[in-house]
Formats: structure tokens, sequence, C-alpha cells
């Protein structure tokens, strides 16, 4: 059969959008789009990563260079606007004629002002003079014919005022401040000052002053014209010009603020107008011009909107510039290329529908047939093979529909065949089938049967799948027990109704037995009512429609039976699955009996061997535990050894030290007091030999104790973390050299050979002083171990530090006493026997020093060979010292304890003395009188004059009363301490530069040495190491120095003193009853009227019933102390004014602080000094003057 064209059945089938015909009209009209668009995209935007740049490209560039040469353009006229105005500005200012009338109208305004005029009346005169009438003529005619200038003024070059104005209202004004006037007198000629305001005018209008100097007849500068042009009227004709801007075009101008300088030609954003020389511009152009830079850009300008700008800059002062901008909107720029677009989619428009024509007479002739073809096939997918095309065509549809037409016969042919095969194949595999059910039945059953490993998961799970191939509801297992071999037992049940229950066991023989003892397979079809297998529905309970009994024989032997009953009846296939799965039942059943007894034998034999291990695991842990106490207590009594022998090292190591130390300390302290003690018995004279012997040993002895409180004070210090380091610059070899001078004596005394190598180093930065003390510790020992040979010192340095080797030839150190030598209270020989004497604790100070610079010390020896001890420091200057300690750089100018040796001529001669005096004059301000007894007797005998003075207040009165050549100052004393003294010394111009010898037994901290050499103190002894030589050189040097920096004496000045006034009682409050009578009785025996209480608050109430000049206030007192009361006086207005010195037995740093904090105003320590209290009562409460 032929189909017949029907052109629409195809579209109907297929939709219009998945039609072929629909395909090519739209993939050719977008092919026709695609091209037409492309060639105008690139005609008018160019080609990317190509140099064609299109229309747009072309216009743009021919625009941009369009707008540089307007740019350009106005830039030179503008420079040349401003070149004529300055050229106006010269001719007027070098006009001979008007320097003659400017000078003619100066000498009449200053006549006129020396007549008496002022105000208007002088300027109505002076706009009389023909000076004033020929420059009105000629000034103003310049106004007119240029047109552009606001005013033509000329002011006074001396004052500022204005001689001439074009606005006579203005005449008199001063203009001396402004830009223009001042900027012409100081370049001497003509200047041009920056845009500003017109003050009087339009606040949108700003003007532009060209200013010149105009010469008096002297030459020098007379007057100074200005011409104010206004910017706005002068230059928006210039700049607003169209030519070449079109309708959007602008110029504009900034300055280098970007600020507006003429008026622009659109309002702004919020439709505000700009105003000059106030509103700032943003927009990139403006940024670059006023910046200095030329150039062209596409940017947003002030209004927001996208242009095409020209932006240049233009010099115009000698300091500042414009920037021009030259712009026009985008949107002009690119309008004609608009159009364009629109005619290109006009053109697309057509194109399409041209297309769209064409496509649909080429599909037509292609389309039709295919058609065709496309229903003849959807026929034959039908099932109807009988249809043909029938297309008859000389083309390669007409082949498609000849090839079709034959296959359609050949497949009608071939289905025919199929059709009875497939017949014959369908009876097959319907046999199959129901085989491969039964199999793959069998197949479940035993597949389940050899996975469960239990008696009850096999009777559970093989029973639940033999239901499931029978399609039964209710089945049970019968197993045959092996007590009895004639009962079955009932061993799983399932599906049974609630509350029926089937008998425990049956006989064989009986009932499900009766297959069992028959061993076949026994089914039950008509059952009777009152059978036992009920089966549960949804309706209630109901009948089986049969019961199958299938017995398990295993190697011909029953050993049970499966009963089932289900609501279906048995089919063959179902009874097949039976026979073949009822084999491997049995089996697994029996291999599940045996395996259930086997496991049960295993449990029995496992439980057995769970409590033999369970009892030898106790027994191991008993043992292992025993093991461990008594390893345990081994540990224990090893440690208790090795701390009993650590205990018994520490308490012979302390008895040896205390020992050592007692010994080191009574021994000299014994000579002493029995040298004293001999030489007060026999008194001063007797035998002057002797008695210098014993002075000697007494003073030897004196400073070996001393040494040993060093080095305790030394180590505690260090071990509390309280050592100052005071860091300078130093040559290694000077500190050798002053040790070895030390111990040279002693060298020479035991005939010891002392040899130095110390090369040329350069400076290192360390702390001086302990550099020498570690060294001087090193050598001392050196020549106390060595009896005979030499001792060596060499410096050397390598790899960024020093080192000082000290070697001897003495009597070594064992290994075993090496490894301890550096510890704290240990010596080789300790014994009572030793041969040396010592602490033990010089090299252990050592090592703790040379670790806090940055360094360490090092030792080898080797019994009988001698010793090598090696000191290293590092060099540079940012040297890594620990924190143990704290470390502080030296002050610019350090303090210097060196020890230099002075020839014996410069020890006796004392130096120059002051003005007036045959001998040099020093001031001993020192508390102890011993000390100041020594000191007096050595430089009277030296040739110097001695003046002495107990107290800080005293040494201050007599240097007011004469001014000494040197002060030889105590730090540490009552009242007045020595850093206050050297203080108002130095506040003094008189005593500013007086040369100050310190002399202290306080160790001085990195702060205290700052404090003094601040003040000037460039000399200092440690009371302890002062001996007769060294005092009268330091005292010779120290002189030496201030010799050529004598200060002119200023007059005298009375130091005020503090109010109080000696007309009341002195108050002391002390609670200890000799105290008090002491301190009576010397304030009796000054003269002075005191009363006393021995409590705090009975102080505050006799402070205000006796009105005293002064109160001595103990700080321990009881309940009320010292400290409260003295805050609880000053509190009180009517008592704050009375002075209140402390008195204290403590000397602890910082004590003079916290009583000062209280409010008490001075202190004095206990004991207490006559002098000292005379001195505090001077100060504080004087006595009034006699007669007065």
């Amino acid at each position: 059969m032929a189909v017949k064209k029907d052109p629409r059945r195809a579209g109907e089938s297929l939709g219009l959008a998945h039609s072929l015909q629909t395909r090519m009209i739209a993939g050719f009209s977008l092919l026709f789009v695609l091209i037409f668009c492309g060639v105008q995209y690139a005609s008018i935007f160019g080609i990317p990563f190509a140099d064609y740049q299109g229309r747009m490209g072309s216009r743009k560039a021919e625009a941009a260079k369009k707008l540089e040469l307007i740019a350009d353009t106005k830039k030179g006229r503008l420079q040349q606007w401003i070149k004529a105005r300055r050229a106006d500005t010269h001719i007027i200012a070098k006009n001979e004629l008007v320097e003659e009338h400017v000078a003619r109208l100066q000498e009449r305004v200053k006549a006129l002002r020396a007549a008496g005029e002022t105000g208007a009346e002088l300027w109505r005169q002076a706009t009389g003079s023909t000076g004033y009438a020929f420059l009105d003529r000629y000034l103003q005619s310049v106004k007119t014919e240029r047109g552009d200038y606001a005013s033509i003024e000329i002011a006074d070059a001396q004052s500022g005022t204005l001689l001439f104005s074009t606005d006579p209202a203005r005449l008199g004004e001063n203009i001396a401040s402004s830009a223009e006037f001042a900027g012409a007198l100081r370049s001497g000629d003509d200047y041009l000052g920056a845009p500003h305001l017109d003050p009087g005018g339009d606040d949108l209008c700003s003007d532009l002053c060209f200013s010149h100097v105009v010469t008096a007849p002297g030459g020098t500068a007379g007057a100074v014209v200005v011409l104010e042009a206004e910017i706005d009227a002068s230059l928006t004709a210039m700049l607003h010009t169209g030519d070449g801007l079109g309708e959007s075009g602008e110029a504009l101008l900034v300055d280098g603020k970007r600020r507006v300088v003429t008026a622009l030609k659109y309002h702004l954003p919020d439709g505000s107008s700009a105003r000059p020389l106030a509103h700032r511009i943003d927009a990139e152009p403006a940024v670059r011009a006023a910046r200095g830079e030329d150039g062209v850009i596409e940017a947003k300008d002030y209004r927001g909107v996208e242009v095409l700008a020209a932006y240049r800059h233009i010099p115009v002062g000698t300091d500042w510039g414009w920037g021009m901008v030259v712009k026009i909107d985008r949107e002009e720029l690119f309008a004609p290329l608009q159009e364009d677009i629109i005619h290109s989619m006009t053109l697309v428009l057509l194109g399409i529908i041209l297309v769209v024509i064409v496509t649909i007479f080429m599909a037509g002739n292609l389309v039709l047939p295919l058609e065709v073809l496309a229903n003849a096939a959807g026929g034959l997918a039908k099932g109807d093979l009988s249809i043909r095309c029938g297309l008859k065509r000389r083309d390669e549809i007409g082949v498609l529909s000849e090839a079709f037409d034959a296959m359609a016969g050949t497949l009608q042919e071939t289905m025919g065949g199929l059709e009875q095969r497939s017949g014959q194949l369908q009876e097959a595999a319907e046999s199959l089938e129901a085989r491969q059910r039964v199999q793959q039945g069998a197949l479940t059953v035993a597949s389940v049967l050899a996975s469960v490993a239990t008696l009850d998961a096999l009777l559970e799970q093989g029973l639940d799948k033999v239901m499931d191939a029978t399609r039964s509801q209710v089945g049970a297992v019968y197993l045959r027990d092996a007590g009895t071999p004639d009962t079955l037992r009932l061993a799983k049940a399932k599906g049974l109704a609630p509350g029926t229950g089937l008998p425990a066991e049956i006989a064989m023989g009986q009932g499900p037995g009766l297959a069992a003892q028959r061993q076949t397979v026994e089914v039950l079809r008509e059952i009777p009512p009152g059978t036992r297998f009920t089966v549960t529905t949804v309706a209630g309970e109901g009948l089986p429609n049969c019961i199958v009994n299938i017995p398990l024989v295993f190697q011909g032997r029953s050993i049970g039976v499966v009963a089932l009953a289900s609501l279906y009846p048995v089919t063959a296939e179902q009874l097949e699955v039976v026979e073949m799965t009822r084999p491997q039942l049995a089996t697994a059943v029996s291999n599940a009996l045996v395996h259930a007894e086997t496991e049960k034998l295993a449990s029995d034999l496992q439980e057995k061997n769970e409590e033999l291990a369970t009892m030898n695991e106790e027994l191991q842990s008993q043992a292992e535990e025993l093991q461990g106490q008594a390893e345990e207590l081994t540990s224990q009594a090893v440690e208790m050894e090795a701390q009993r022998a650590r205990v018994e090292e520490a308490d012979r190591l302390k008895t040896e030290f205390l020992s050592n130390m007692s010994h080191e300390l009574r021994t000299p302290l014994n000579s002493v007091l029995a040298l004293s003690q001999l030489m007060l018995s026999r008194g001063v004279g007797t035998s002057p030999e002797q008695e210098t012997e014993f002075l000697q040993v007494i003073e030897r002895n004196g400073r070996h104790l001393l040494n040993l409180i060093n080095d305790i004070l030394d180590l505690s210090k260090i071990e509390a973390g309280r050592m100052d380091l005071l860091l300078s610059e130093f040559e290694p070899r000077q500190v050798v050299l002053d040790v070895a001078e030390t111990v040279r004596p002693l060298c020479a005394k035991k005939g010891l050979e002392l040899t130095l190598e110390t090369g040329d180093l350069s400076l290192i930065r360390s702390d001086q002083d302990r550099v020498r003390q570690i060294l001087l510790n090193l050598l001392s020992n050196a020549v106390k171990f060595t009896e005979r040979g030499e001792v060596s010192v060499r410096v050397s340095a390598a790899a960024g530090r020093v080192s000082f080797l000290v070697r001897d030839t003495g009597t070594g150190i064992s290994p075993a006493d090496l490894e301890h030598i550096f510890d704290e209270f240990r010596q080789v020989d300790g014994s009572t026997t030793r041969r040396h004497e010592g602490t033990g604790l010089g090299l252990a100070i050592c090592r703790k020093l040379a670790r806090l610079l940055g360094g360490d010390i090092a030792v080898r020896s080797e019994v009988g060979q001698g010793s090598l001890f090696t000191l290293s420091l590092p060099i540079p200057e940012a040297s890594s010292v620990r924190s143990e300690g704290s470390v502080r750089p030296e002050p610019a100018r350090a303090l210097s304890p060196a020890q230099e040796k002075i020839p014996a001529a410069g020890l006796l001669s004392p130096g120059p003395s002051g003005p007036g005096r045959e001998k040099p004059l020093v001031l001993v301000v020192e508390d102890n009188p011993v000390a100041t007894l020594q000191i007096r007797s050595v430089l009277e005998e030296a040739g110097y004059a001695v003046k002495a003075a107990a107290g800080g207040e005293e040494g201050l009165a007599l240097v007011r009363t004469d001014v000494p050549d040197l002060i030889v100052l105590d730090l540490m004393m009552p009242g007045v301490d020595g850093f206050e003294v050297l203080e108002r010394v130095r506040s003094t111009p008189r005593t500013a530069t007086l040369p100050v010898l310190v002399l202290t037994a306080k160790e001085l901290t990195a702060e205290d040495r700052a404090r003094l050499s601040h003040n000037n103190v460039q000399q200092l002894i440690q009371k302890g190491s002062l001996d007769r030589e060294q005092l009268i050189a330091r005292v010779k040097e120290t002189l030496r120095e201030s010799r050529e920096q004598t200060p002119a004496e200023p007059p005298a000045v009375d130091p005020s003193r503090p109010a109080g006034g000696g007309r009341g009682p002195v108050l002391v409050v002390e609670d200890n009853p000799d105290n008090r009578l002491t301190v009576e009785a010397i304030l009796r025996e000054m003269g002075r009227v005191c009363t006393s209480t021995p409590d705090g608050a009975r102080a505050l109430e006799m402070a205000r019933e006796v009105a005293p000049s002064l109160i001595l206030m103990d700080i321990h007192l009881p309940g009320l102390n010292g400290i409260d009361a003295t805050r609880r006086i000053k509190s009180d207005p009517a008592l704050k004014g009375i002075p209140v010195v402390a008195l204290t037995a403590r000397a602890m740093r910082g004590d003079r602080e916290t009583l000062l904090a209280a409010g008490c105003d001075d202190y004095l320590s206990k004991p207490l000094e006559r002098d000292a209290l005379e001195s505090i009562l001077d100060r504080w409460a004087p006595l009034p003057a006699e007669g007065g």
C-alpha cells in the first residue's frame, strides 16, 4: 500500500519547533545576522588584538588631536594675555612721568600730614594736586583702553598706604599685608600673585593682581603699582569660545589645588554653581593638569559625565601655575556612529526577511519527500508490514524510497517464520522455568542450611525456608530423643494460633511419627475439623487445606520429622523441592546435633582451663608485685644513701666554711684588738718604732677584714641578682698593668718572676672594675700557690672575644678537685693543717662575675706542673650580658677610681692655691670624727690647709663663708647627705665648678654613679681601701684638672631660711626614757627650751598647746607611731608649718624617701651627734638674733 503525500502530517507530528524547515530558516537567518553584525562591529569598533580601530577609534583619535590643538591654542592665548598684562604693569611702573608724579604725590601727602590733615580731608586735598591729576588721566585711559582691569592702584612702598586708585573710595587703605604688595617689594621688580576673590565684589568672580615696583628718585623702591584684572571677565570669552568644541564642549581653569579659577559652563550635580577658588574639582583630567602633566584622557568630568579631555599645565607665577582642561562629551563625540548603528539594524531586518523567503522555497523541495518517508516508517513501526512509500524520483530521495520498500517486503516475510518459532520456544521456556524454580527453591534451603552453625538457628531458618517453598502457614520439627529412641520431642514450631498447643513429644508410628517410621513423605489432604493444626488469618482461624509430614532420614535412620500445614494445596513442584532438600536437611540436623554435643564438651573444658589460667595469673601477679616492692625498696635505699651522702657533704662544707671563716675573721680581729689594747695600756710615745709596727699590723688586718666582707657582699648581691655593672670602654692592657703593679710586691717577696704579654688591643666595652677584680683574684691565687718559678699574664683577641690567660708554675690542682674548683665555700685543702689561707669564695665570685659580663672562666691544671686560668670576654659593644644583675651604660663622664702610681715629688707638692692663700684650702665634710682626723693629718702633712665640717649643713655654711679649693665629701651623712650637699653646691654659680672628691663606704649603684657624674664628680675613693699616697694623689690630680677652670666669684647670697623660727620650745617625742633624757640634756646644753612626751597621740595635743618651733619625732612609738603622727600634724592647717625632724635607728636604702613622703622635713640617725643636731636646729629653728 503506497503512502499519499500529506505535507501537514509530518509537521503536525514533529511540531513547528522541531521541523527541518524551521531549523533551516533559523540557521540561515542566524548565520546572516552573525556575519552582518560582525562586519558592522569591525567597521565601527575595530578588530580586537589588531591595529585597525574602526570608525570609533579613528573618530576618537581625530577628536583627541583636535582637542590638543585647541588646548595648546588656548594655552598660548592665555600666556600671551598674561604676558601683555605684565607688560602693561612694567610700562606704567617704568614711565618716567609716572615716577615723577608719584614722587610729587608722596611729597604732597607728606606735607598735608605734617600740616595735621587726616582722613577724608587729607585725600580730598591730595586728589587736587597735579601729580594725582596726571596719574588719574593716564591710568584711567589705560583702564578704559584695555577694558579688563577692575582697578589700578599705587601704594606707598614704605607704609603700604594707597596713594592713588581708580576707585577713589579706597584711597588711604593699607595693603601692606597683601601678597601682591609684599611680592613686588620682595622681588624688587614685577610680581604676579595667585588669584583671589574680590573682597568687595561677587563671590562668583576672582581677581588676578599684577604688581611692579615704582622706582623713587634715589633708585630705591618708592611705590608699588597694582593692576587688578577680573579673571572671569577677561578669560571667560577666551576659554568658552566654541571653535571645535561642539555644543557640549568646555574649557576650564583650575589652580594648583584643583580649585576652579573661572566660572564653569554647567551647574554642579546638586544644581548649584561652582564658586571660584572655593570649589575643588576631583576629576582625573583636572588632577593631572594641576599636578603639572599634559595629555589626553577619557574620564568623567565634574558632572559625572563621560568625556574626552585634553589637559595642559600652564606655569604662571614663579611658584604656582594653572591647569587647563578642554573637553567634549563622549555622547556628542560618537553621535554620528549611533545613526550608523540604526541603519545597520534596518538592513539586518530586511536581510532576515529575504533569507526566510529563500529558505522556505529550498526547504519545500527537500522536506515534503522526507515527510512521506517518515509517515511510511511510522506505519511500519506500528506493525503494518504491508505499507510502501511509492516515491518515483531521480535523486537520492528516490533511491532511499526504493530501499525502504524492499526492506519492508523482506521484513514481512521474516516476521511470519519468527512467530511460529516463538511458540515452540515459549513451551520449552515454561518447562525450563518450572525446573529452575524447583532447583532455586532447593538451593535456597541448602544455602541456609550451610550458612548456620547452631542447632537452634538451623531449625529456625531451615523451617522458615521449607515453609516458604511449600507455601505453608504452620510448621513444626520433632527430633528423636537420644535417651528414648521411640520418642520424638518438639524442637521448633512456627505459625501456631494463640492458645494452640502441640504435644511436646510423640511416639514413633503415631501422627507425624508414622512418616518417620515409614521414612516417606506423607501428604494429608482431607483434614478433619478437630486437627491441632489451625491457621490464623485476618478473618479468624481456619483449617489447613493439606498437611505434609517430611521424615528426616540420615544414613538409613530416622532422626526426626517436619510437619507442615497450608491453606493451599501442595503442588507436585513443591513436593519435588521437598524431596530434593530432605536429605540435606537431615544431614544438617545430624551435624548440628553432633556439633552441639561437641560444643558442650568444649565449653566444659574451656571453663576448666579458664579456672586454671585465672589461678596462674593470680600467682604471677603476686610474684610480680613482690618483685616490684623489692625493687622499689632497693631504689629508695639507694636514693636515701645518696641523699645522706649529699647532706653529709653539705654539712661538711658548711662546717668547714664556718670554721675557715671564723678563723679568717677572728685571726686579724684578734690582732687588731690585742694590739689596740696593748697600745692603750702602754700609752702613746713609749716606743715609736714598735708603735708604728703595731699600727701597720692593725691596718693590714683591717684591710683583710674589709676584703672578706666585700667578698661576702659581692656573692650575696650576685645571688640576689642585684649586682650592678658599670659598662665603659677601656684598654685591656691598662687593666692588666694596674693589677700587675698591685701584686708585684708579693712576687718580689717570694722571688717569683712576673711576665706580661699585653699586645696592642683595641678598646673593649665592659665593667672595668669587675674585670680588674677578677684578674686581681686570679693573679693573687697564682702568686699564693706558687713557691718558685714564674707567674705570667697574656692577653689575646680572636673570634670576637678577648682572652686573659693567667699561668703559674705552682702546685697545680688534681682532677678530682678541678671539678669543684669554682664551687662556693669549697677549697682544695680545707683542713685545719692547710698551708694557704682563704674562704673559698674568690673563684666562685670570679666565675659569676665573668658570666654576668657575658664571658666565662676556664681552667686547666696538672698536679706539680701549675695551672692556667683563662678569662674570656666579648669584644663587641653590644655584647650579650646575662640578666642576673642590672647592667647599665656608664654616664658620659665616668668616675675615675684608678690607682696609678704618682711620683713622690708630685705627692709632696700641694699645687697652686686659691687667690690670697699661701696653701690650697681643702674642706673635709665627714660625719665620722676618726675619718676626719685621719684625712686632716694626711693632708696637712702634705702641705694643704684643711677645714672640717661634721655634717652637710655645716659644710655648706663653711662654703658660703669661704669657698675652698677642693671639697672632700662623704656621701652617707645624717640630715643633709652628700648627694644633697653636692647638688646645692652645683646649683650656685659661685661654686658650680668647685672640684669635689667623693669619699664613701657605700656600694654605689649605677644610678648613684650617674648622679655623681651628672654633678661633675670625676674622682671617687672607697673607704677602707684608702692609703696616704692614694689620697694625696687624688687631691693633687683633682686640683690640677680644675686649675684652669676657676670662675669669677659672684656676690654672696644669703640662703633662704625655712619658716619655723626659734621662739617656741622644741618638742621631743621619744618613748625610750634614756634616749629622751639624752636629747633633753643636749638641747638644754645648747640653750634650747624643750618639752617631751613618750606618746604620739599626746604629741598632737602638746603641739596645739605649746606651739613648738620644731618637733623631734621618734619613728617607733607605742600606739600611734611617728609616721602616722607626722601625717596628722601635716594635715592640720594650724600645725602643718611646724618642722618635723624624724629620729630613726634604721639606715636602710629608701628610708629617707619613706620619711619625707610621710611629711617629715628632715631626719637624724641614731645615735645622735651633737653637731648634727645643732645643724638641724640652726637650719629649721634658728634662735633669734640678740637684740632682735
